[in-house]
């Protein structure tokens, strides 16, 4: 260590036995801001990952966001699980390297990783219905991962009994979805392989949701009666006036809750600051549908 040499001092310039230099408050707040705010990453397959998005805004305003569309390889709920581990590692990477912390806004992905990782270095334990990566040992660069489940695990992420029985309760979700799950005993399923495509679809072409509406009497007219309806899929709950034209009076339940509570671990509100909403596609540039889109459910509140 011998050769190495201490640098030169840059000239003072005069300022020798001054006081240190003071700047306005606002200045400070300013720098202070610039170096607390994050930029939170989200990863979907398309539109459904911006009901996760609506939250997120609303619960940790100012923070940037980039908000990653794998529109090529989408659907992801009908791909085989070799697949889609390979589309998805790719496309985390791009998220990671665009952001301090990573949104998996897409059950599917969620529950496959959280599936593939039960007994390795990727497990995470300290939360049920949130799937989280922390640290990795193999991956020391990589930042935090917050992946959303469907809550049909026996406690929620507070250690409290989930408030619906299994027996009462309807669960939506995509064939990939299902099949990386433990579904509770006496829980009722609907199969729906296409309403995520259909609910693209239909935005794509500014369509009324109420579109939707003779598909989801068909998978769900055998459900009437149900008292609780879990959405395994972040696409669904821009078709819940439609389930519940069908169903009647239902609650809804999602796995939303349980990653805005996970990802304030890393993030907090920085309402002082108007920050930057970045949409990037793996297929063709969707922004324009993407912020109308966005735009509406902000504006139509709940």
């Amino acid at each position: 260590m011998s050769d190495l040499k201490t640098p030169p001092r840059r000239a003072s310039r005069g300022f020798e036995g001054k006081s240190k230099r003071t700047f306005p408050a606002h200045i400070l707040a300013r720098s202070r801001i610039k170096q607390t705010m994050n930029t939170i990453g989200i990863y979907d397959s398309g539109i459904g990952g911006l009901t996760v998005l609506k939250e997120i805004l609303k619960r940790f305003a100012g923070n940037a966001i980039y908000y990653y569309a794998d529109n090529l390889n989408a659907p992801f709920g009908n791909l085989d699980d070799g697949k889609l581990a390979l589309i998805a590692a790719e496309g985390l990477a791009n998220v990671q390297a665009n952001s301090d912390v990573t949104v998996i806004a897409c059950n599917t992905v969620s529950t496959l990783l959280h599936m593939l990782s039960r007994g390795t270095q990727y497990e995470d334990k300290t939360q049920n219905n949130v799937f989280i990566v922390r640290k990795c040992v193999d991956k020391p660069s990589i930042k935090p991962i917050i992946g959303i489940l469907p809550p049909v695990e026996a406690y929620n992420s507070f250690g409290a009994v989930l408030p619906y029985e299994p027996n009462k309760t309807l669960l939506l979700a995509t064939q990939g979805t299902l099949r990386h799950i433990a579904i509770p005993h006496g829980m009722q399923i609907a199969s729906t392989p296409q309403l995520a495509t259909l609910i693209e679809r239909t935005i794509e072409n500014d369509g009324d949701p109420a579109q939707l509406y003779p598909y989801l009497q068909l998978q769900l007219k055998d459900f009437v009666g149900v008292k609780n309806v879990i959405l395994g899929c972040t696409h669904y709950p821009l078709c819940k006036m439609e389930i519940s034209k069908i169903l009647g009076r239902v609650r809804f339940y999602d796995g939303t809750t349980a990653v805005l509570n996970a990802l304030q671990e890393f993030v907090t509100s920085r309402t002082q600051l108007s920050a930057p909403i970045n949409f990037a596609f793996s297929g063709k540039d969707e922004s324009e549908k993407y912020s109308r889109m966005l735009e509406t459910l902000v504006n139509c509140g709940g």
